[in-house]
């Protein structure tokens, strides 16, 4: 009688464990499982002197993307060389297995279309990027980023906000 409250521990304890046999290796990607905020997790242990760190929101049927670019170095002299700066981009997503197509135009803060303007100093117009993508068993989203027929440009890891 004495070990029963040890003994209801225990089993609450192995009621709650969560059975990783399941867990084979990363997953696919689909429309339930990309829904939502994701944000990149930053690699640990890495001095960065330039850096792109995303931020991206999923809906149903589109994609609002924000990626931070930072760099130790800029020029003074230079009104469009920053240290940081931030890129706005909205459009529409495809899946398809493991890729991830997103085509949209880069925007505002507020995702409004920008305007030619010869003296902005970022990116304007149409954006078009590919990644093969997968979810590892703890949720983590791995991004690989193609451009055509290129080897990966970039890869970086994300976690839902």
């Amino acid at each position: 009688m004495k070990y029963l409250p040890f003994l209801i521990i225990c089993l609450l304890f192995t009621a709650c464990k969560v059975d990783e046999s399941d867990c084979t290796g990363d997953d696919l990607i689909n429309t339930q499982t990309i829904l939502g905020s994701w944000e990149e997790i930053p690699p640990s242990g890495i001095i960065e002197f330039a850096y792109k760190y995303w931020e991206i929101e999923f809906t149903n049927d589109a994609f609002f993307a924000t990626i931070t670019h930072g760099t130790d170095a800029a020029d003074p002299t230079d009104p469009c060389d920053q240290f940081t700066y931030k890129e706005y981009i909205t459009g529409t997503y495809q899946l398809q297995f493991a890729s991830l197509v997103l085509n949209g135009n880069y925007t505002d803060q507020n995702f409004n279309i920008l305007s030619p303007n010869p003296s902005y100093c970022y990116n304007i117009g149409a954006f078009e990027t590919f990644f093969i993508a997968r979810i590892t068993c703890g949720g983590i989203l791995k991004m690989e980023q193609h451009n055509g027929n290129q080897v990966a440009q970039d890869s970086f890891t994300m976690r839902k906000q």
